[in-house]
């Protein structure tokens, strides 16, 4: 019998892809059929002179059980072939596979153990993403006894295998860590702690990373990580680590009371004491001046309508600006007040302005000084005046550019504070 592939149980003595004509349209149907022509392609890919030996997984065809070429033809139509594979085998194929290599799975043990450890204290502990993973682990939220996140927040690389606890010195453990991280750990905007794990106690140790406890090595940087430390005994130094706990809300409804009485007020009246004067502490007007620069609103708001006022000097018949520890403190003011065109009061009645033109650039009296009934003229060294107009208008410039103040507005601002100076727009055009 010549040699060939069986077919219902005669010879095929025909080409390849003659031979197996028949046989596909009998399996299959249709020789229309779309899968008859794709199992004819892949089949007549087989070379006549190739024999049963040069294909492992095809059947003889001396083999019980039908044709050949059908069975082939079944088996890869039908997606099965010779996949009875032994499980041991399977486990040493790594080509089409994803893998869980034994480093994932050291640190998954690692990320358990701190995990547990944590939660074990009531806190919080959140893993990474493996892709967002630079060098922190995972950050653990601490958690009130009343049951308050309170958003106090540590971060944590974790280590875990006997690899990482082999090498030791008098203290402790020594860590090995990688040059990619130092300055990432460095900058990291909260406290981190390095933890190593043993995998098969379910211990781990720790210690807070600081750059400055570190010595370099040839591929890196080092640091001991005490033996004493061990994280489940941690909790109440991890506590130390962490900035004080403050109720920002409490303090802020204050803050906020205060702004809204600003809000409904038409003249805002800082007065400043005798003391800060004399002592020229200017602190409170640098939390005034903050506060009103804190929100666009109140910003808006308070434009031309605020006045200082002094305190503590009623018994003294010298006006402000003849007192050179006033003058002093209202140079002092000139500096902290960088919007004080944009906030000072220029509707009647308005003093503060004057007091800072009379304080910072007066010559003295033009004749007898004022009296009650009788005012008198002040001189003032107007030339001097230019670098504290520059750098005032400067300021308001800002301030409205910040607030998207019209140009028309900017020059309503401008020509009432100039008015104290002498500068009436108005005045001119009729004369």
């Amino acid at each position: 019998m010549t040699k060939g592939w069986r077919n219902s149980g005669r010879t095929l003595d025909r080409s390849p892809s003659e031979r197996l004509t028949q046989p596909l349209d009998a399996l299959l149907g249709s020789k229309h059929n779309p899968a008859t022509r794709l199992a004819k392609i892949i089949v007549g890919r087989f070379p006549s002179n190739r024999r049963d030996r040069d294909f492992p997984g095809l059947i003889p065809s001396n083999a019980v059980g039908g044709s050949r070429t059908t069975q082939l033809l079944q088996r890869r139509i039908s997606g099965r072939g010779d996949r009875r594979c032994d499980r041991a085998k399977m486990n040493g194929m790594t080509p089409g596979f994803p893998q869980y290599t034994p480093t994932a799975k050291q640190g998954n043990i690692g990320v358990g153990i701190v995990s547990r450890i944590v939660e074990g204290f009531g806190w919080l502990f959140k893993k990474n993403p493996q892709e967002f993973d630079f060098g922190i682990d995972g950050q653990i939220e601490i958690v009130s006894a009343n049951g308050a996140v309170t958003g106090q927040m540590l971060a944590c690389q974790i280590k875990c295998g006997k690899s990482y606890l082999m090498e030791s010195d008098r203290w402790g453990y020594v860590y090995r860590g990688e040059t990619k991280h130092f300055n990432y750990l460095a900058n990291y905007p909260v406290p981190v702690i390095i933890v190593l794990c043993d995998p098969d106690s379910g211990e781990a140790f720790w210690e807070v990373f600081h750059a400055g406890d570190t010595r370099p090595t040839e591929s890196g940087w080092r640091m001991t990580v005490p033996f004493k430390n061990r994280l489940t005994d941690a909790k109440d130094r991890l506590e130390v680590l962490l900035p004080p706990l403050h109720d920002h809300l409490g303090e802020l409804r204050e803050y906020w009371q205060i702004n809204n009485v600003m809000l409904a007020s038409e003249m805002i009246l800082f007065t400043i004491e005798r003391e800060e004067v004399e002592a020229g502490d200017v602190s409170r007007v640098e939390d005034f001046r903050s506060r009103l620069v804190s929100s666009r609103e109140l910003a808006l708001h308070c434009k031309g309508k605020v006045e200082f006022s002094f305190n503590g000097y009623d018994d003294d018949p010298r006006e402000m600006f003849e007192m050179q520890e006033a003058n002093r403190y209202v140079a002092q003011l000139d500096h902290v007040m960088l919007e004080l065109f944009f906030f000072i009061r220029t509707a009647p009645p308005a003093h503060t302005l004057s007091l800072f033109v009379f304080s910072l650039f007066g010559v003295g009296w033009e004749g007898e000084r004022s009296v009650p009934g009788k005012p008198g003229k002040y001189i003032v060294d107007l030339p001097a005046m230019t670098p504290f107009l520059r750098r005032h208008f400067g300021g308001l410039n800002l301030i409205c550019e910040r607030l998207e103040i019209p140009e028309e507005e900017i020059a309503r601002i401008s020509i009432a504070v100039m008015r104290p100076f002498g500068y009436d727009p108005d005045a001119k055009r009729k004369n």
